[in-house]
């Protein structure tokens, strides 16, 4: 995270905001993909749901943000298979 951002607790923030975003999309992520992301200026201004939205938009402009997440449970997977 670059100074560019501000002192550490904006950096830090803005961190956590980046970092529960990305969780929640993760089963969304197509399999395969290493993914970087590097927080711009803008980013210490911005709010959780802007910086999910913009989020959203770069994995979806990339193709690597699929529709549904894997379902899971299904036959032949689980503890049973």
């Amino acid at each position: 995270m670059s100074r560019r951002i501000g002192k550490a607790v904006r950096r830090n923030r803005v961190k956590r905001l980046l970092r529960e975003a990305t969780r929640l999309r993760l089963a969304r992520i197509a399999p395969g993909w290493d993914v970087v992301v590097i927080a711009r200026g803008r980013a210490a201004e911005a709010d959780f749901w802007q910086i999910g939205a913009a989020l959203d938009q770069v994995l979806a402009s990339a193709g690597l943000l699929m529709d549904a997440p894997p379902e899971s449970g299904g036959p032949g997977q689980g503890e049973g298979a």
